[in-house]
């Protein structure tokens, strides 16, 4: 089933993609936080969630020369949140890329935003992996691979 979401009049990139139960679920925006619930059955997309309550994401966004996307999937992280990516794109052309959570049940707040990653202006990660627990500590942190 090809999804009928978003703007048909032009292309659109940068959802984030998550999955709860057997329910397909799309990030459209990140500020605001807009989540879109897919109807596999016809290619629809409603708009169920909205939110823009976290304040260090409300900062980010207020910062005029900045526009922020989405990037690739997100992942379960914990048995209340989901890890994911975005990034920023300045004026010069150059990216930042952060990580950030967000809740696992609606309405789909976001809970934490990372500081920029240490990566080059022009690196573009696209994609999250958590790797087979194992380690002897059981940290998640030290797994994740970007």
């Amino acid at each position: 089933v090809r999804l009928q979401c978003g703007e048909a009049h032009r292309p659109e990139k940068n959802w984030i993609a998550f999955t709860v139960g057997s329910q397909l679920h799309l990030v459209y925006s990140l500020f605001p936080h807009a989540v879109l619930l897919s109807r596999l059955g016809d290619g629809m997309c409603e708009r169920l969630w909205s939110t823009a309550s976290f304040p260090p994401l409300n900062r980010l966004a207020g910062e005029g020369s900045l526009r922020i996307h989405g990037s690739a999937t997100a992942v379960r992280y914990s048995d209340d949140s989901f890890l994911a990516l975005m990034h920023t794109l300045d004026d010069a052309g150059d990216y930042a890329t952060l990580a950030y959570t967000f809740a696992s049940a609606p309405p789909f707040r976001v809970t934490a935003v990372s500081r920029a990653l240490p990566l080059p202006p022009t690196a573009f990660p696209s994609a999250l992996s958590l790797p087979p627990t194992g380690l002897q500590d059981g940290s998640r942190a030290e797994k994740l691979l970007v």
